[in-house]
Formats: structure tokens, sequence, C-alpha cells
């Protein structure tokens, strides 16, 4: 099977996923109601995505050409939260870090809970050396990249 990628919104990012059927995509993304999805590049992780916050989204074939993803992000060091920019993920500005001891699958669920009723929700987030809060709004947020830390060697 070929991987897909889904272009989302207005952010120019293609999120590729592996191992996955192009029909059954196609039909989750058709139905009312946010859809997980696992991502391969640019960044591994799960996306939570409402095809209703997002206005529109792209399910894609990829181009029959060689090569690989040159902009493959190294996985992360901390667990990290993606949300959609003009610029798309970035080696330099992959998105924003979250606490070392995050429950990726709680917080998975309550960015569902908050896209499926249109509800706030607060996330404890860090850029470099600057650390705070951002608020997601669930009627509005087109989609979250949930990416868990790189094992230490």
């Amino acid at each position: 099977m070929d991987p897909i990628y889904l272009i989302i919104g207005t952010d120019p990012t293609a999120w590729y996923l592996a191992h996955t059927d192009f029909d059954q995509v196609a039909a989750q993304l058709s139905q009312p109601g946010p859809v997980v999805l696992n991502v391969t590049s640019p960044l591994a992780g799960r996306l939570v995505l409402s095809a209703a916050g997002a206005g529109s989204v792209s399910l894609l074939n990829p181009p029959h050409v060689g090569g690989t993803h040159p902009t493959d992000i190294d996985h992360p060091a901390k667990p990290l939260l993606y949300v959609p920019t003009v610029t798309g993920p970035t080696r330099g500005s992959p998105g924003y870090d979250l606490a070392a001891g995050t429950d990726l699958g709680a917080l998975e669920q309550a960015i569902v809970a908050a896209m499926g009723d249109g509800s706030s929700l607060a996330v404890q987030v860090s850029v470099g050396m600057s650390s705070g809060l951002m608020v997601l709004s669930g009627a509005t947020l087109a989609f979250a990249v949930l990416c868990s830390h790189a094992p230490k060697d």
C-alpha cells in the first residue's frame, strides 16, 4: 500500500499516512466529528483532525517519484504539540514542547472532546526558554499533531 497524504486547510504541510487505505480514510473524513490518524511525516505522531474546523481537507496519493521526504524532522527530545501554522513544521520550529510527563493519550482524548463539543482546552507548553499556556478552541481548531519524545540511547 502506497503512503497517502493530507493537506489541511491553509496549513501547507503534507501529512503522510502509512499503511492506510485511501477509501477508508476518505470514509472517515466524510463522517461528522473528529478523526484521529497516525502520521509518519514530517512529524511522526497522532493527528487529531476536525474536518469541519479545517474548512477543507485534501486526501491525495503521492506523486510517483523517487526520493525521501527532505523535510522530515528529527524525533523530538520532549513530547510535542503541533497546531496549524502558515509555514508548517520546520527543523528549527517543529511545534510546542510539552512537559516530559504529559499523558499524550489523555491529551488526545481531551482534544477530540473539545473538537466534538466546541469547548476550549488549556495546555501547558514551552518554546525555547519560555513557557506558558496555549488555549485550543475546539470549535475552530482544524487539527493538532501529538508526538511522543525520542527514547534515550
